[in-house]
């Protein structure tokens, strides 16, 4: 799964991306910025903890958190 589907995925599994933004304390034009460039790791992880890992660090951040 690449990034931009995590956070889409992400998105869904809070209510939309409205949700997530508002969850995040963040606006739309943030969110959006992350298809064009990387996500915020304290982001990630906490997408990750958002969504009760149902979207991981790694799927957000692969370059990153290999899993390794």
């Amino acid at each position: 799964m690449t990034p931009d589907k995590a956070i889409d995925l992400a998105a869904a599994i809070v209510g939309g991306k409205g949700a997530l933004c508002k969850a995040l304390n963040l606006n739309r034009q943030a969110i959006h910025n992350w298809k064009r460039h990387k996500i915020p790791l304290t982001r990630a992880i906490e997408i990750e903890k958002l969504t009760n890992f149902e979207v991981t660090r790694e799927m957000l951040r692969p370059d990153f958190f290999n899993g390794n």
